[in-house]
C-alpha cells in the first residue's frame, strides 16, 4: 500500500504529536507551535495526523498557503465555509457596511465578482485599509468566541504573503 509506505518514512512522531495535542488541548502554556523542516520531511502529513488526534470539542481549521497567495479575506472566507456564514454575524455586518457603499457601481466594474472582503479592503490609502482590516479582524474574533475553542493550522506558512504574515503576527 503506497500510503503505508509513505507513513513508514515518518515513523516515531509520537512525541511530537503528543506535544502538539497538549498545546491544542490547552494543557501547555504554549499557544503557538512552529513545525520547521525541509520540503519532503512530512510537515503536511504531521498536520493531517494532528487533525485526526484533535479532541472533538476543539475545531481544527486547516489553511494551506501552498499555491496562489492566501489573503486575509481568504482566511475569513475559509472560516465562514468551515463554520457556516451565519456564525459570523458581526463580521458579515462589517463586510456589508464596507463593501456596499452607495457610491460603488458594481455593473461593468473591476470589482464585479470579487470577494466582498477584498472589495472592503480595496483602497490605495494604507491607513484606511489597515483601519478596515482591523475592524473586520476584531469582528472575526468576536464571532469566533461563539464557536468554541478553535485551532487554525497553517500549512506552508513560509510561503504566505507579507500582508498575511503581518496580520497573523499583529493579531
Amino acid at each position: 500500500n503506497e500510503g503505508n509506505a509513505m507513513r513508514s518514512d515518518f515513523l516515531d512522531r509520537t512525541d511530537e504529536l503528543g506535544t502538539l495535542v497538549q498545546i491544542i488541548s490547552g494543557k501547555s502554556e504554549s499557544r503557538i507551535a512552529l513545525i520547521r523542516a525541509d520540503s519532503g520531511w512530512g510537515k503536511s502529513s504531521l498536520l493531517l495526523e494532528l487533525e485526526g488526534k484533535c479532541p472533538k470539542k476543539i475545531n481544527f481549521v486547516p489553511i494551506d498557503f501552498r499555491g496562489a497567495g492566501v489573503s486575509v479575506s481568504q482566511i475569513f472566507s475559509s472560516a465562514q465555509k468551515w463554520f457556516g456564514r451565519e456564525v459570523f454575524e458581526a463580521l458579515n455586518e462589517r463586510i456589508e457596511h464596507y463593501s456596499n457603499p452607495a457610491s460603488i457601481n458594481f455593473v461593468n466594474n473591476a470589482l464585479e465578482g470579487r470577494n466582498k472582503v477584498d472589495i472592503a479592503l480595496s483602497f490605495n490609502d494604507d491607513d484606511l485599509r489597515y483601519q478596515r482590516q482591523s475592524d473586520l479582524t476584531d469582528s472575526f474574533f468576536i464571532d469566533l468566541l461563539h464557536v468554541g475553542e478553535t485551532v487554525f493550522a497553517f500549512d506552508n506558512y513560509q510561503t504566505c504573503e507579507p500582508v498575511v504574515n503581518s496580520w497573523l503576527i499583529n493579531y
